[in-house]
């Protein structure tokens, strides 16, 4: 019985949030546009590094058919000139990210590991990624504890 009920208010959840789903939107769109103008479109992408699959730009990093830093340049530009669009950065670190992506051309060059060692230990080397408050990394702020200022993360993290 209670399953049968429950089944029933699920479903017609279901039907209203398909049917009010596009009127709300288009009444938040209408909101925003009216607010904020139109959009802009972002910036067309002009390094095709930027358009690599990962899995490619990590071979090309381990077979050093690419140099981490260059890979790391483009990425770190290309945050730059859309972060005025999307405003999704909230702390960057940038200059040690570059110093960070040196480290691995060098240590690459060393030959400390073979390229198969790399692949089957850390496959994603060198290759950059970015990403929310709500991971824990040390000197950056924490914006996940439900309850708290964004300024006691911040404090807590230090």
């Amino acid at each position: 019985m209670i399953a049968s009920v429950l089944l029933t208010t699920v479903e017609l959840l279901r039907i209203v949030l398909k049917i009010t789903y596009p009127i709300a939107n288009f009444f938040f769109d209408s909101l925003y546009f009216i607010f904020n103008g139109a959009t802009k479109p972002l910036p067309a992408i002009d390094n095709k590094i930027l358009l690599m699959p990962v899995t490619e730009l990590a071979e090309k990093i381990r077979k050093r058919q690419l140099k981490c830093k260059d890979v790391m340049r483009a990425y770190v530009k290309r945050s730059q000139l859309v972060n005025p669009y999307i405003n999704a950065v909230t702390d960057s670190r940038y200059v040690d990210a570059l110093q960070d992506a040196i480290a691995v051309d060098r240590f690459l060059e060393s030959g400390e590991k073979t390229e198969d060692q790399i692949a089957d230990e850390t496959p994603l080397l060198g290759v950059p990624f970015t990403c929310k408050e709500v991971l824990g990394i040390k000197g950056f702020a924490a914006n996940f504890r439900i309850g708290d200022s964004q300024e006691s993360c911040r404090r807590r993290r230090r």
